[in-house]
């Protein structure tokens, strides 16, 4: 009897959860998030053409997303995240520009670089792509330490930018 009531309880969370979202959000949110996962997986076993079909169904979905729900946070960074892999680097820097303008209207985050580091990954990525190494720079020095060996990568990369922006000036 108790598994039922548990059973019953998880399906009734499910469907109310499910109502409360927009008609215009549940059907897109789920193929976004899979489109995503497919072109990494795509990506990862060295299959790109494959990965930019699903980069790019991922970012139709995104647009819906991004006009169903525009204070969404992750629909922006999902779909700059897309936009970099597509080779779009402008509208990626933009829409992770957005995300971070959008975390800020809602109050903002006390520690933005811990809790969501990899859009200052990349969005320091994009900048590079588009050769502003200011930019790059800016972005790259918010990394905290704590994403692991990318940290390691970035403050090398970090040395160098900074080497070379003061060989610019001289």
């Amino acid at each position: 009897m108790k598994r039922i009531t548990i059973v019953l309880a998880i399906v009734l969370a499910l469907v109310f959860g499910m109502t409360v979202m927009s008609p215009a959000e549940v059907l897109p949110k789920l193929s976004f998030s899979r489109h995503i996962d497919r072109a990494l997986k795509k990506e990862r076993w060295g299959h790109p053409e494959e990965a930019k079909e699903y980069w790019q169904k991922a970012l139709e979905c995104g647009d819906v997303l991004m006009q169903a729900v525009p204070d969404k946070m992750m629909y922006f960074v999902g779909s700059a995240r897309c936009c970099y892999a597509l080779g779009e680097y402008e509208r990626a820097v933009s829409l992770y520009n957005q995300a971070l303008k959008i975390k800020a209207d809602m109050g903002g985050d006390p520690d933005l670089a811990k809790n969501y580091p990899w859009v200052l990954v990349y969005l320091g990525l994009t900048y590079a792509k588009l050769g502003d190494t200011a930019k790059t720079v800016e972005a790259w020095e918010q990394v905290p330490f704590t994403i692991g060996s990318t940290y390691t990568t970035i403050q090398d990369q970090l040395a160098k930018l900074k080497n070379q922006q003061t060989a610019e000036v001289k």
